[in-house]
């Protein structure tokens, strides 16, 4: 079974959410919730703050409603005829579907933890050759630098754009500088 907590309003769906210390394990939202707003603004800023899945469970069938609702949470749509039967289900869709994502999330987490504490150099390549990635200890091994990157640290007409990040080629020095995702610049001189 479930302890179910019932409010009326969106805007005391965002009180009650705010309030409480404890985990909240999924939110059932309906859409129309009379004056005031909509289930779909109070879920927006409920995501703001927390991290809980929201299941849309409403009337509505139109095509733009049900768009509106997964570019907020991808956790769910359940038209409010559907049997208990599809209730249930999509509730525990929902809960297998968040600890995925949690899981993910924590993985990520981890893996930046460990390239970014590593005396290993971590070098990332897409499967299309591109450098997605280095860690700090990477730039050391290789000779590079991590510099922060700023708009008028290149002139863009000798730029390569990599996927997200730089390549400059600097002709005086030879020099070749890559742009981080996170903003750094990688930079190499070579001994031509």
């Amino acid at each position: 079974g479930y302890t179910v907590l019932l409010v009326p309003s969106g805007e005391e769906a965002i009180h009650l959410v705010s309030s409480l210390t404890g985990p909240i394990d999924l939110i059932l939202m309906d859409i129309d919730l009379g004056k005031g707003m909509d289930g779909t603004q109070a879920a927006r800023l409920i995501l703001r703050d927390r991290t809980i899945p929201i299941l849309f469970l409403s009337s509505h069938i139109e095509e733009e409603i049900v768009e509106k609702t997964e570019a907020i949470s991808s956790y769910g749509y359940v038209v409010k005829e559907s049997s208990f039967t599809v209730l249930k289900a999509s509730i525990q869709m929902a809960f297998r579907l968040h600890a995925s994502n949690q899981r993910v999330l924590q993985n990520a987490l981890r893996f930046e933890t460990i390239k970014q504490t590593s005396m290993d150099g971590f070098l990332v390549v897409g499967l299309d050759g591109r450098i997605l990635e280095v860690n700090d200890a990477y730039c050391i091994l290789s000779g590079y630098t991590c510099l922060l990157y700023t708009s008028d640290a290149a002139d863009e007409r000798s730029s390569v754009d990599l996927g997200g990040r730089r390549i400059i080629k600097k002709k005086k020095k030879y020099e070749t500088e890559s742009s981080g995702l996170g903003g750094e610049i990688l930079k190499k001189n070579s001994q031509r």
